[in-house]
């Protein structure tokens, strides 16, 4: 079986990638499949951030231009341009390498439409359905909101044309009109150990990246209240993105002396092992990559509940707190609590665990196994 992945970039540092190494790592080792992917630029797997096997075959398309984002009409004429030459190049991959099956990840779903082959096309969507919505639309217009409104119908109806659409959570059903062809495989955990937590340190952890959806912002202002309670307790959080500096500047006006923001790390596994909560600010999550593998290392995990993803993982006041968005108060003292309660942390802790093993690569990995040996026999019967 050959599959080919279509992603924008395999040299990024975030869960998409990080996902996507383990997965096809393991669909070449374990199940003998056939791997390709092509990218949205000239990349290498030697300097990817994470690893990938070496049989994997690697594609480039057509780089990706930069957007401006304060021209709306410059935006569209740029994916218009893009969507064009893009669609050629990987249109003369495809021909070129025939695929039983094309995946693709944070792909324009009309450009795979588009592409002239027998092979099975899947769209994976590590967003929730509703993402144009959750947020408040500051300072977005009437006639842009129609449009995102129109293009969210149009994307309804494309959907329908593609063998098999994938969403990470039972949640985001719902938010989808067309369901037949909606079939959900979360994350698997990227690593498996035996090993927990002890609990004991006083340090409080994060990861993802220092951009708006992660709304760092917001944990800053939660441990503004946390540090004038309890200056023992540290908060780490690793990652990278456009508001680092801004918000290192924030932290630095408001003298808060035990918050460290920190590069990407590989080793997840041993750095969570070293600490006793997992926190999230999340205003939405696809699933939650970070928060399983901290569930899996045995912390207790809180996290604003945002429309999915979270509270597929968390049981409010199981493994950890869901707290309502935007909530900064109602945080701190949950934080507070679980800083202050080492029973409280060691109970949930162990719920955390014993939850995650539900996620396990084995389980996950299966799912898609008989995912693409079902839409196979189907396209062969046709």
């Amino acid at each position: 079986m050959h599959i080919v992945y279509i992603v924008p970039s395999i040299e990024t540092k975030g869960g998409v990638e990080r996902v996507l190494s383990k997965r096809t790592n393991y669909f070449i080792e374990k199940f003998g499949y056939k791997v390709s992917i092509i990218t949205f630029k000239k990349e290498s797997l030697e300097k990817t951030f994470f690893n990938y096997n070496k049989k994997i075959k690697l594609y480039s398309g057509e780089q990706k231009i930069s957007e401006d984002n304060n021209n709306f009409l410059n935006r569209i004429l740029i994916k218009v341009k893009f969507f064009k030459s893009n669609i050629k190049k990987i249109q003369k991959i495809i021909d070129e390498i025939q695929p039983d099956i094309i995946v693709s990840i944070n792909y324009n779903l009309s450009s795979l439409l588009k592409l002239k082959t027998k092979a099975i096309k899947i769209k994976e969507k590590h967003g929730p359905r509703n993402l144009d919505f959750i947020e408040k639309k500051q300072g977005i217009c009437k006639i842009k909101k129609k449009i995102k409104k129109l293009e969210l119908m149009i994307y309804e109806e494309k959907k329908q044309k593609l063998d098999k659409y994938i969403i990470l959570t039972k949640v985001d059903i719902k938010y989808w009109k067309y369901k037949e062809n909606i079939f959900v495989i979360p994350n698997t955990l990227t690593f498996e150990t035996e090993k927990k937590s002890s609990l004991e340190n006083k340090k409080i952890i994060s990861i993802g990246r220092y951009e708006k959806e992660k709304d760092y912002n917001a944990l800053i202002d939660i441990w503004n209240i946390i540090e004038k309670k309890n200056k023992d307790w540290k908060l780490d959080i690793y990652g990278d993105g456009s508001l680092r500096e801004i918000l290192e500047i924030k932290i630095k006006k408001i003298n808060l002396k035990n918050i460290h923001l920190k590069e990407p790390i590989k080793n997840v596994k041993e750095e969570l092992l070293k600490n006793s909560v997992y926190v999230s600010t999340s205003k939405y999550e696809g699933f939650g990559l970070a928060i399983l593998e901290a569930m899996h290392c045995g912390l207790p995990i809180i996290s604003f509940d945002c429309q999915s993803g979270p509270r597929e993982l968390i049981r409010d006041g199981k493994n950890g707190y869901l707290i309502p968005q935007e909530d900064i108060n109602s945080y701190a003292n949950k934080l507070l609590e679980l800083m202050n309660n080492f029973e409280k942390r060691k109970q949930m802790g162990y719920e955390s665990k014993k939850r995650s093993y539900d996620f396990t690569e084995d389980k996950i990995m299966n799912m898609w196994r008989e995912l693409f040996e079902e839409v196979l026999s189907k396209n062969k019967n046709k």
